[in-house]
């Protein structure tokens, strides 16, 4: 692929334009500034490479959010400092948590390593799902998809909260299977065969980037307070790593979608549950744990407030009261076993060429 220099006064040293196929910007870790991206990023350090659509960035101006001062100017540059910020800490050394959830270690760069290999874009919802779909993706009819190629399971995709993120790869496949080929994604600057569940496509909702998410409670001072920031934004990456756990499974467990909460639950009747111990809650609550200690001391100072590390807490107890205990609840709302480990390797159609996001 050719790279062809882009004329801009904008201070970031590793600033590309991708000529032919892609016209996004390349940004490194170390190089981020302020200012409004308004075209797609390709965002990467050593660990991971995403696709960031300008399509988040238009969202954010366009969308009338329930709060009267928007947080930050630029959502695009904000994801891009979240995964900064969370490339740049040191997270205690836990080989059970790293061997359940398939990491190196539990590195903040073994989970950038991980989100990366799970999620290829970040893009924001359009006017309807259905002008989503016809403006991303297209049949490709070189490669037509066999009943044999793979199993897939007849479910419906869920989520928490369709306010603020969803991951809808498997729905993506599930279209694929019925229409009998694969599927091409193509954004301005992006152009990729959908051949498994790790192309990993994450849609943003209007609600992403507010305060019921981001922001803790009582933190008049936000915007001049560093360790909020930092806070929010261990709050928005273990938000993002939650939907990439949806870009695994296979079979009946396709996307590791939630289970329908059994009676006596909260919520039950909804798709809100994990019958399953290393489903989405569980990645959000195990990754949100590793920064209580973080955030507690460094160099023998509190670097959180009492309110920020709630905040903390409260991340990980309300994902921990999604997920069903087995004592409690020994079935889901739909008679299935709970307290189980799936397995999380991916739908992967044969025939179809693997693209990765080259990280440079």
């Amino acid at each position: 692929m050719r790279y062809q220099k882009m004329r801009t006064s904008i201070s970031l040293s590793k600033i590309k334009t991708l000529s032919a196929v892609s016209c996004a910007l390349l940004v490194s870790t170390s190089a981020l500034a302020e200012r409004k991206y308004k075209e797609d990023v390709k965002y990467y350090n050593d660990n991971m490479a995403v696709i960031i659509e300008q399509s988040v960035y238009d969202m954010f101006e366009a969308k009338a959010l329930p709060r009267a001062k928007k947080f930050t100017k630029d959502p695009v540059l904000q994801i891009m400092m979240d995964f900064k910020y969370i490339g740049q800490t040191t997270l205690p050394s836990d080989p059970v948590m790293a061997k359940k959830w398939e990491l190196k270690d539990t590195s903040a760069a073994s989970w950038l390593n991980w989100f990366g290999e799970r999620v290829k874009i970040i893009s924001a919802a359009d006017h309807t799902e259905e002008s989503f779909w016809s403006k991303r993706f297209t049949k490709d009819t070189n490669y037509p998809i066999s009943n044999d190629m793979y199993e897939i399971a007849e479910a419906k995709a869920s989520n928490r909260n369709l306010n603020l993120a969803e991951n809808i790869t498997g729905k993506l496949l599930l279209r694929s299977y019925h229409s009998g080929y694969a599927f091409k994604y193509k954004s301005k600057s992006y152009t990729s065969l959908v051949g498994s569940q790790h192309f990993g496509l994450i849609i943003l909702h209007n609600q992403f980037f507010v305060d019921g998410l981001t922001i803790m409670p009582g933190t008049e001072d936000y915007e001049s307070s560093a360790t909020a920031s930092f806070v929010s934004s261990i709050a928005r990456v273990a938000a993002l790593l939650h939907e990439a756990r949806h870009s695994d499974g296979h079979d009946d467990h396709i996307g590791f979608l939630h289970s329908k909460c059994p009676q006596g639950h909260p919520l039950a009747g909804t798709t809100d549950c994990d019958r399953m111990i290393n489903g989405p809650y569980s990645t959000e609550a195990d990754f949100t744990r590793l920064y209580i200690d973080q955030c507690k001391k460094n160099n023998g100072n509190r670097i959180c407030t009492e309110s920020e590390m709630d905040t903390l807490e409260g991340i990980i107890q309300k994902a921990n009261s999604y997920v069903l205990d087995p004592e409690i609840y020994p079935f889901d709302g739909d008679g299935k076993k709970t307290g189980v480990t799936l397995d999380p390797r991916p739908i992967i159609i044969k025939g179809v060429p693997q693209i990765d996001i080259p990280r440079s």
